[in-house]
């Protein structure tokens, strides 16, 4: 038998707790991939990861099919983790992943240096505010080494809300 302490009429999102201490919630939250086969990129060019595959995305708020990015309809501070895995047929110099929010950067994830032909995976993690309406984010990768790519399956972006507004 399970029993479960109901949450308040203010909570936003569900809040009730069982009683073992789990918090039971509805918050919005999401985790996607890029799936089509290797996405090539122009050398030296910051370009968009075209995550195209939806793993979790229970509020239906990530456009995998045409601007790749997450708009968040409830206002608050979200946690957003994105790991891209690039790689090149040459060395390359710079390595790197980046959150934008409506097109500013906000968040780099971590600068590497691969050897020749080898491959590089870089991740970030931000908390940003979204003001539930018109606030997006987006991931982009940048690699200067020869005939870069992100590579398929294993580039992710993940988020979820960690407290909205009251």
């Amino acid at each position: 038998m399970t029993t479960q302490i109901k949450g308040n009429a203010t909570s936003t999102f569900g809040g009730n707790i069982d009683v073992i201490g789990n918090v039971v919630t509805d918050a919005p939250i999401f985790n996607v991939k890029l799936t089509s086969g290797n996405q090539s990129i122009t050398p030296a060019t910051w370009t968009k990861v075209n995550f195209n595959s939806v793993n979790l995305d229970n509020k239906s708020w990530f456009d995998s099919t045409t601007n790749y990015r997450y708009t968040a309809q409830t206002a608050g501070w979200y946690l957003f983790t994105y790991e891209v895995y690039h790689s090149t047929s040459g060395s390359a110099s710079l390595v790197t992943c980046a959150l934008r929010k409506n097109g500013t950067e906000v968040g780099r994830g971590i600068y590497c240096a691969p050897a020749l032909n080898q491959y590089a995976v870089v991740n970030g993690t931000n908390m940003i505010y979204m003001n539930g309406t018109t606030d997006y984010v987006e991931v982009y990768g940048y690699i200067d080494g020869t005939s870069p790519v992100f590579s398929n399956n294993k580039c992710y972006f993940s988020g979820t809300l960690l407290r909205a507004d009251s």
